[in-house]
């Protein structure tokens, strides 16, 4: 789908998509998300199919001013019928509607009312998060609930700032790269993880700060030294720090690495800061099929970390886990080890002493590429 206005917002996009659809005989099937890919998606369903039999995937990618539709199609009979609404390329030219000045009126008031909205929404949920940190408990020695087990059973300590919850969870909270500015808290049990109501982290990402030396960081705001680390949960960043010696930001999952960055990258008072991504890479996930679309799931770990180096190649390097894959691979076919992805699980297995010595190779090889990087 091509279009030549700028200033359509997303919103408008959808909807224009929306709209050609139905025209064509279809209806969207389920909520817009965000893919793998740095677009959205929705499930596409035709009308006068029953029990969604005939369905498919449609992905839109906003890249001013071309915006593509992609279809991933799920039924061979709906691809030609989607082909033939579609076109063969996969793009689609929307006539753009021509608007009066008091449908323009209304469309922007009611934009406008969106905005506000999502800016209370938001005020609110910081709110809850910083309601939810005030009332925590620090930890100290003698300190016990399930935070206190998750930690233990990955072997990780409590950075500064690190506190349980009423309940007894662990609870992170989550800063403003750049600010220092409290997003949200994440509570932290050995069997789930979760957000404050209403989180939105938002498009400039948050992060929390773990220290090798557990230095108390003035409200979490950025270290300013010239390497730095990003990973996706705690436990992986508190093992990385350990490991390398470095500073590393957990950012709570996978999606929200890039934005962190991006925000880092941009925004820091030090022009000269470089980022490792302490990655996940999800090898094991990778070889599995989706029980529920018949397909191979993907290594999201990897995925999101590309995303990374998208953001700036010459200042960002990818550091997985140097794991063993095929000794790995055949130890759990044999029941004798779970999946592993990440840093601490690269410490569970091999150990500490192990964890530092990869560290420092990856931070050797990071070394080299920046250095490379400054002279091309």
């Amino acid at each position: 789908m091509s279009y030549t206005e700028p200033d359509l917002t997303k919103e408008q996009v959808q909807d224009l998509f929306e709209r050609f659809i139905s025209e064509k005989g279809f209806i969207i099937a389920s909520d817009w998300h965000e893919d793998a890919r740095g677009g959205i998606q929705c499930r596409l369903r035709e009308v006068q199919a029953k029990n969604g039999a005939s369905s498919a995937i449609a992905h839109l990618y906003f890249s001013v001013p071309q915006t593509g539709v992609i279809v991933d199609f799920k039924r061979e009979n709906l691809k030609w019928k989607l082909s033939d609404a579609i076109g063969r390329n996969g793009h689609v030219t929307l006539a753009l509607p021509r608007f009066t000045k008091a449908e323009l009126r209304a469309r922007q008031e009611a934009q406008l009312e969106r905005e506000a909205k999502a800016r209370e929404e938001e005020k609110l949920a910081r709110f809850h998060a910083w309601s939810e940190y005030r009332d925590a408990k620090e930890i100290s020695p003698q300190s016990a609930g399930s935070g206190i087990d998750y930690l233990r059973k990955k072997s990780v300590g409590a950075a500064p700032y690190v506190r349980l919850n009423a309940h007894g969870a662990l609870l992170i909270p989550y800063f403003h790269p750049i600010t220092g500015q409290l997003v949200t808290t994440q509570s932290i049990t050995p069997t789930a993880k979760r957000f404050a109501p209403g989180a939105r982290i938002g498009d400039a990402g948050a992060v929390f700060w773990v220290s090798p030396t557990n230095v108390n960081l003035s409200a979490n705001l950025p270290p300013a030294d010239d390497l730095i680390a990003l990973a996706e949960g705690y436990a992986t960043a508190w093992t990385f720090a350990h490991a390398s010696g470095l500073f590393c930001g957990t950012c709570a999952n996978a999606g929200n690495l890039a934005k962190t960055a991006q925000t880092i990258l941009t925004g820091s008072p030090n022009k000269r800061q470089r980022i490792i991504v302490a990655m996940d890479d999800d090898f094991f996930t990778a070889t599995e099929i989706d029980e529920r679309t018949k397909r191979e799931k993907q290594n999201t770990g990897r995925i999101y970390a590309r995303k990374v180096q998208d953001v700036d190649a010459a200042r960002v390097f990818l550091a997985p886990p140097p794991f063993d894959k095929a000794s790995l691979r055949e130890a759990y076919d044999q029941g004798s080890i779970g999946k592993v992805s990440d840093w601490n699980d690269y410490a569970a297995l091999y150990g500490a002493e192990a964890a530092k010595a990869a560290a420092a190779t990856a931070l050797k090889a990071a070394r080299a590429h920046f250095e490379r990087s400054m002279k091309g």
